[in-house]
């Protein structure tokens, strides 16, 4: 289902709801984003994301951290910036943290959740990417005490069987549907999942087949009101061919607006003798 002449160019955005990146198509309307799922007006998205960014830095200087009281305060400060969503600074204190305890759990907690665009360890349970192979997921269930680390493992499984569920309602709808509108449900379902095996992959092969199927049926359509148009003046003997091309032109259309009636009203003519 690739397409070679039809690549769908992403473009990354945060989502003016949660703040999560995302990868939109900057010619479509909306998307869904991949973290809260909400319905995103891609215009916002572009415009929240150059202010986001700016919003997002912050230079002034981190505490140092020379004690255990120190650290107990840099690692509260920390909890409560990400909780606010100053992500970065939060970041900011972990290193600051990490620096003093090369060890410490929390400090690789704050930083899994806020490269997840969380806000606190009971979020991470309705997380809906694979994070089992993020490094500061490892390091936390490493250096945690055993008791934290099974619990951290349930979690991480629980979130990554969800997320195979997801990537399979992707595919089933990425292999069977028809129309751009299945191709469309299906990446924003792979969206939601990040990451997770080929997610990214299928996408954007979602993404490039709705948009080449979207643009094979307006083609289609102008080319069907060219037709109906055409049988519509040979039936009324504006143009040569007569009643029989007409009523086999209207035929070939299908159930393009009331082409069966206007086939069945081209045969009634012929066989009552009428001469347009």
């Amino acid at each position: 289902m690739e397409s070679d002449d039809m690549n769908v160019s992403l473009v990354s955005v945060l989502c003016p709801v949660c703040g999560c990146e995302n990868e939109a198509d900057p010619s479509r309307e909306q998307f869904f984003c991949c973290a809260c799922g909400k319905q995103v007006i891609t215009k916002a998205a572009l415009a929240f994301t150059v202010d986001g960014l700016k919003h997002r830095r912050d230079d002034r200087p981190v505490p140092v951290i020379d004690s255990e009281e120190t650290l107990d305060r840099s690692v509260k400060r920390a909890w409560i910036l990400l909780e606010d969503g100053n992500e970065e600074r939060a970041l900011s204190f972990c290193e600051s943290i990490l620096d003093y305890d090369p060890e410490c759990v929390d400090a690789f907690l704050i930083r899994l959740l806020a490269g997840l665009h969380l806000r606190s360890l009971e979020e991470l349970a309705s997380c809906r990417v694979d994070f089992r192979g993020i490094r500061d997921y490892k390091r936390a269930c490493e250096y945690a005490d055993s008791t934290l680390a099974e619990t951290l493992q349930a979690v991480a499984d629980e979130v990554a069987e969800r997320a195979n569920e997801t990537y399979e309602q992707a595919m089933f709808l990425l292999l069977s549907s028809s129309g751009p509108e299945g191709y469309r449900k299906a990446a924003a379902l792979f969206a939601t999942i990040g990451d997770y095996a080929d997610a990214r992959m299928r996408q954007k092969e979602a993404l490039n087949t709705a948009t080449k199927l979207e643009k094979e049926a307006q083609f289609k359509a102008v080319q069907n009101e060219e037709t109906y148009r055409r049988a519509n003046r040979m039936m009324q003997g504006e143009v040569p061919g007569g009643l029989g091309e007409a009523a086999r032109l209207f035929a070939s259309l299908g159930s393009w607006r009331d082409s069966p009636e206007m086939a069945r009203e081209c045969r009634r003519r012929l066989e009552e003798g009428w001469t347009p």
